[in-house]
């Protein structure tokens, strides 16, 4: 079970975060303390789990019962998926289950969001935005005041919006991250919506 939605991968599968570590119990001794993304297949007329040895991205040492994942999994059009997490952000290569991109720094909190462009931006732990891809960082911007939690990719994919932590609108410039001030809620906001 998770508490973040699933999302349908290139392959068909279903690609969830499980709800949290599992405590010392039975289950611990197949898992032990750590959070994964389990691929669901359709057989049978339903989807159902594959087992352990068809789990990714594990997150091990966590505590009984915590929630490592901060956002449901994100892929990108080249068939990647993106986590955010405890442990930071990771894109996995899901043709060949392998970490292409890993950073402890970035994807800490929010979940990433992809652009038609397969740029994936992601907040860091610094109140920085950060754009990558497979092959690493491409730029990052301070956030003024702080950053959110939620970003979203702008029209035709030229920019991406997000409202810092004192409740301001801003506009990034995608191609090397230039900040520009759009509107101020004069309040803090947990959630916006932002359209074109």
């Amino acid at each position: 079970s998770s508490r973040y939605s699933p999302v349908i991968g290139p392959d068909g599968r279903i690609y969830v975060n499980a709800e949290y570590s599992y405590p010392n119990s039975g289950w611990s001794d197949l898992y032990g303390n750590r959070g994964w993304i389990s691929p669901l297949r359709y057989s049978n007329d339903y989807y159902q789990y594959e087992g352990e040895s068809k789990e990714l991205l594990y997150i091990d040492g966590l505590s009984p019962g915590s929630q490592p994942h901060l956002a449901p999994v994100t892929l990108d059009n080249l068939g990647n998926l993106w986590h955010t997490s405890t442990s930071g952000l990771r894109g996995l290569v899901i043709a060949t289950n392998t970490i292409a991109f890993e950073d402890a720094n970035i994807g800490t909190k929010g979940r990433a969001v992809v652009d038609e462009n397969n740029i994936v931006y992601a907040f860091g732990a610094d109140d920085k935005i950060y754009a990558v891809t497979l092959s690493g960082v491409l730029w990052n911007t301070t956030v003024t005041d702080g950053s959110g939690s939620t970003m979203v990719v702008g029209k035709d994919s030229e920019y991406i919006l997000s409202v810092n932590s004192e409740g301001v609108l801003y506009k990034y410039d995608v191609t090397e991250g230039k900040e520009t001030k759009i509107y101020d809620f004069e309040t803090t906001v947990s959630t916006a919506l932002m359209t074109d």
